[in-house]
């Protein structure tokens, strides 16, 4: 069972142990934290006297899910060059598409 100490609401320098120290201030935690946790952070919260580790969902800006989608500038680049070459709207209907998913707030 991990540990933390658990002093003025917070665990202190940011430590889970993997055993219990010396002293009052120890705390038992239980982990909720699953094996994917890509895109979210971990938190300690308190709920009913317990305290509880979990993955939570990181809260992005609009821009933040733009820049994750839109295609590296060397791919962006070649899109253009390709729609010039061949007429096409390759990359206006590629960045439309990821700012119509990601409007802005």
């Amino acid at each position: 069972m991990p540990w933390v100490k658990w002093i003025d609401n917070a665990v202190y320098n940011n430590t889970v142990h993997s055993s219990k120290g010396e002293g009052d201030d120890w705390r038992p935690l239980t982990d909720e934290v699953g094996v994917d946790v890509v895109g979210k952070n971990i938190v300690i919260v308190e709920e009913d006297g317990q305290l509880y580790r979990r993955a939570v969902d990181i809260d992005q800006t609009y821009k933040q899910k733009r820049q994750a989608e839109y295609p590296h500038v060397k791919d962006q680049l070649d899109m253009i060059y390709k729609d010039q070459v061949n007429s096409t709207t390759t990359w206006k209907d590629a960045i439309t598409a990821i700012k119509d998913k990601y409007p802005k707030e």
